[in-house]
This record gives structure tokens, sequence and C-alpha cells, in this order.
């Protein structure tokens, strides 16, 4: 898997043609839940139904739920170490997109129309579905791409997997579940969204310089070709420019992107 955490990390390799689709997606479709939002469950109170203590009763379901990656299970491993953790959701905003080529920003979760209302006008998306199942995620998606659009879908859970695979470009998050991150053609690191930004302008700078290589490489050709052809040149004066500008552009596009 692939990180986009670190600047270094995203513009030391070569980027692969999916990556580089990042570079032409004009829209982006995030899951909601753990995405979008962190949330963070905690043990309010222990309740015993049988006279058992309430703290063995904890370290026992601690035990339990310590090899589960469930937001729920960490939240009782978490309440067995350390009591008091203040409920806490944290929401990464959406923002510097537009600025990068994405026109259209979605949201898609399976909460309720409430909660998915009040997360979209927190986070500034343009659009928002709520109580969406998998498949909807994944038709969404497709419909987009019917529509001529490139879709990029980040999501963490196992319910985005579809959408994932479907999407021109799936973006997963580290901590999400197993099965997204390997569906997934890209993992950023951390739950800060900011990630996305640097990965849509390495695709735009590359997808330009690739444009760019493309016109000098068939713009310097076709001149030694006719030069050729007009006896201005010689075959291996011209052999010798052809090679000598290859190396110049093969050195130049050694240069990191950002």
């Amino acid at each position: 898997m692939r990180s986009t955490s670190k600047r270094r990390s995203a513009t030391g390799r070569v980027l692969q043609p999916r990556e580089m689709t990042c570079g032409e997606a004009d829209t982006i479709v995030f899951d909601k839940t753990g995405t979008l939002t962190k949330a963070k469950p905690v043990v309010a109170d222990v309740i015993p139904f049988q006279g058992d203590e309430p703290d063995e009763l904890l370290r026992i379901a601690a035990c339990l739920e310590e090899h589960f990656p469930h937001s729920m299970a960490r939240a009782v491993v978490e309440a067995a170490g350390q009591k008091g953790l203040e409920h806490i959701e944290m929401h990464s905003r959406v923002e510097y997109i537009v600025a990068c080529g994405i026109g259209k920003i979605v949201m898609m979760t399976g909460d309720s129309e409430r909660t998915a209302r009040a997360i979209a006008e927190k986070v500034g998306v343009d659009e928002y579905y709520s109580e969406v199942l998998p498949e909807d995620k994944a038709r969404f998606v497709e419909s987009e791409k019917r529509a001529g659009r490139k879709v990029v879908m980040v999501g963490n859970g196992i319910n985005d997997s579809p959408a994932l695979s479907a999407a021109d470009v799936g973006i997963a998050v580290s901590d999400g579940a197993e099965i997204a991150r390997k569906i997934a053609d890209i993992m950023i690191g951390s739950d800060d969204l900011c990630g996305l930004v640097t990965l849509k302008r390495l695709g735009n700078v590359l997808v330009g310089r690739i444009h760019k290589n493309y016109r000098a490489i068939v713009g310097f050709n076709t001149a030694l070709i006719l030069l050729g052809v007009g006896g201005i040149l010689q075959p291996t004066s011209s052999a010798l420019l052809h090679n000598t500008s290859t190396l110049a552009i093969s050195l130049k596009s050694m240069q990191d992107l950002l």
C-alpha cells in the first residue's frame, strides 16, 4: 500500500496509472463515518446485572474486544485503562479541493438524514446522501462515470469497498478496514484529508509534465526529420541531436513534482 502522509514519500517514486488519474479527476465522493468524521465513543458507565464488580466486567470486556478494530471496541479497551474520557467527534474540513480542479464534492453515509445534513453543512460538501447501502454508493460512482466524470472515492469501511473498487481512483484511510485498504489504489496515512490536496496537485503536475514532454519530443523530432529530408542535417548529426534531446528531457523529468 502507498501513503501520501509525507510529501517526500509522495514525490519520491513513480506514480501508477490510477494515481495519475487523480490529475484528471473532477468529482470526489467521501464516506462520512471515519473519513469526514472521526467518532470516538467512550464508556459512560458499567452497570452489572448480577452483583458483579463493574471493574472486573470492564476488564473482561476489554480482553474480549482488544483485537477488534471497531471504535466501540477501542472505547472499551481505553476505558479499562483510563476513565473519564470525553466523547469527541473531530471533523476534517473539505478545503482547497475546488482550487485543484475538483468541481463536485459528495458525501455518502448510512447515517440518518439529520446526522448527514449536520455534517454536510459542517464540512461544506456540494451534495450529500443519507441512509445509503454499500451498493448505493457503488451505483452512484458508476452513474457519475457514465456521465463522463473522473471519480475519486474516499472511504475506510467494509461498506465502502464496492464503491472504492468501482471508482476511477479508490483512496482509503490507513486506520480503516483491512479490505478497504487492500481494494483501494491509494492509502493516506492519517485522518487528515490534506493529503488528498497534495495527491491531486501531484496528479495535476504529473499530467501537465507528461503533456509538455510529449509536445517537446514530437516537435523536436519533427523538426529533425524535416531538416534531414531537406538535406540540412546529416544523419549522424540528427541522431546525435535526437539522443541528446531525449537525455535532456529525461533528466528534466527526474525533478520533484512538488
